[in-house]
């Protein structure tokens, strides 16, 4: 009773809540196990010494604390369905092309990986993969186990796989409905991804045959939506969020690309696209925001990384990661599974 006492004086560092709520407390005589149901591995070593601080203080006999990420399995619109060796799925989605929403689920894989924890991506988009171009991945042929399931490659701690490691990424899949939602299928379930606590899954944008694919046959935990200020595409980006709702998967956030642009002789701040709508979005739809990116060169032509040119957009995407972590932690259960019926003619 007393550890949990002092757990609860204790925040944690990404969920903004204490400790005692944020882990499960394993003691085993001087050894303290805390379970984390995020990655605190860049937090670690501050947080035992706040907790052997703690305990000093309050005559509380421990000589050594260890902190294991533990990710939950959180609850999906599909029950009892779950793709192997992955905990959880999230979609990112646009409703209008070109608002970079390939180059922000690549980084926001990155950032979910840098906080420790095992993430991969899936490239939905068949008609244009590109995220095996986004990590620099030479066009090569995926490898298969011996009962027949892909290989997915590997690149900056992040698991991949995408049509384009399959296919010669300069041919064009000319293909109907029916093929393209088998070949998705097929895809994301013959894959053998190893142990995933997030897989990130990279749609097209609009809301066609692929996003009704994966919102019938793939559990997925929630869906972040891409869009940028500009009119046209909060408009569509309403529509992507009403589409989630009718399928019983909640939004977990918005995040706004191209938001504005900073001068980088004196840091001054432009709203380019700056448009009254792109507020009432976020009244209409009563959906967080998670962040706001710039429009900037070193976006559009790199992936989140340590070196200077990029570290201002690390930082964002850090604290994007971190509010997604949040928004599952605290997200309500889902409804009642409520899945369309689509009729193929």
């Amino acid at each position: 009773m007393q550890l949990h006492q002092l757990l609860k004086k204790i925040k944690d560092p990404i969920l903004d809540v204490s400790l005692a709520e944020s882990t499960k407390m394993i003691l085993q005589k001087d050894h303290l196990l805390l379970k984390s149901k995020v990655p605190l591995k860049n937090y670690a070593k501050d947080l035992k010494k706040q907790i052997l601080q703690a305990a000093a203080s309050q005559h509380i006999h421990i000589q050594s604390v260890e902190i294991e990420t533990a990710v939950p399995m959180y609850q999906t619109q599909i029950p009892q369905t779950k793709i192997e060796g992955v905990k959880n799925i999230i979609a990112v989605s646009s409703g209008k092309g070109g608002v970079g929403k390939t180059t922000i689920s690549v980084n926001l894989a990155l950032a979910l990986s840098a906080l420790g924890a095992k993430v991969g991506i899936f490239d939905a988009d068949i008609y244009g993969p590109n995220i095996p171009i986004k990590f620099g991945i030479d066009q090569k042929e995926a490898e298969v186990t011996d009962n027949d399931r892909f290989i997915p490659e590997q690149a900056s701690n992040v698991a991949i796989m995408s049509i384009g490691l399959l296919m010669d990424q300069e041919k064009p899949m000319v293909w109907r409905g029916p093929i393209l939602s088998n070949t998705l299928q097929q895809l994301i379930k013959q894959t053998a991804w190893p142990d995933l606590d997030y897989l990130i899954v990279d749609l097209p944008p609009g809301t066609g045959d692929t996003q009704l694919t994966i919102s019938q046959k793939v559990p997925l935990v929630g869906a972040v939506i891409v869009t940028t200020p500009h009119d046209l595409s909060s408009h569509d980006a309403f529509k992507g969020i009403k589409m989630f709702e009718k399928v019983s998967i909640p939004v977990l956030g918005l995040i706004e690309n191209m938001a504005y642009y900073q001068c980088a002789c004196c840091d001054h701040r432009e709203d380019l696209l700056f448009n009254p709508k792109s507020k009432q979005l976020k009244q209409r739809t009563d959906v967080d925001v998670f962040g706001q990116l710039p429009l900037a060169k070193e976006l559009s032509l790199g992936i989140y990384s340590s070196n200077k040119a990029f570290s201002p957009y690390r930082a964002i995407f850090d604290q994007i990661a971190v509010q997604l972590l949040r928004q599952l932690f605290r997200m309500k259960p889902h409804p009642s599974a409520n899945m369309p019926n689509i009729t193929v003619i």
